[in-house]
């Protein structure tokens, strides 16, 4: 799921409750998110980075553990 809507609207309370809602039925959910505050307000976030591995500098042969 993508929310984009502006602060202060509730995004961080409606994403836990989906992810409370797809681990309580015995699915596996994974939460990222781009920035590290976002990471910190949803259980058990990672960054984007830290999760896909993704580098942060490219090059012509940069690729992505995805």
């Amino acid at each position: 799921f993508f929310i984009d809507r502006t602060g202060g609207t509730k995004k961080t309370f409606l994403y836990n409750i989906l992810l409370s809602t797809v681990t309580s039925s015995g699915d596996i959910a994974v939460t990222i998110a781009s920035f590290k505050i976002a990471t910190l307000l949803m259980m058990g976030s990672r960054t984007t980075h830290s999760r896909f591995k993704i580098l942060l500098k490219l090059n012509k042969s940069s690729i992505c553990n995805i």
